[in-house]
């Protein structure tokens, strides 16, 4: 499994008819190989799980990734976290 979170800019190159990827930012997530990440649009932040007891969330504009226990996102201390789901509300 991979521990990076790897962030990536499109650019659509229209004489080419295609989109050209570059990657930005790779994040490493020490101690935990990630299952899913996903990111929370209104927040700036992505949020990624493996199999442990909390979450990582990293804010994009800060530069700054934390580590969450998983009773702050699920109301238990959960034994781990291998997947989660962004309302749509929160994107």
């Amino acid at each position: 499994m991979d521990k990076l979170i790897k962030l990536f800019t499109f650019e659509e190159n229209p004489n080419l008819k295609r989109v050209d990827l570059h990657l930005e930012k790779a994040l490493y997530v020490k101690g935990m190989p990630l299952k899913q990440a996903g990111i929370m649009n209104e927040r700036n932040e992505i949020i990624a799980c493996g199999d442990k007891k909390f979450l990582m969330v990293y804010d994009i504009g800060k530069d700054v990734m934390t580590r969450v226990s998983s009773s702050f996102m699920t109301g238990n201390l959960v034994k781990n976290i291998k997947q989660f789901r962004i309302n749509k509300d929160e994107t």
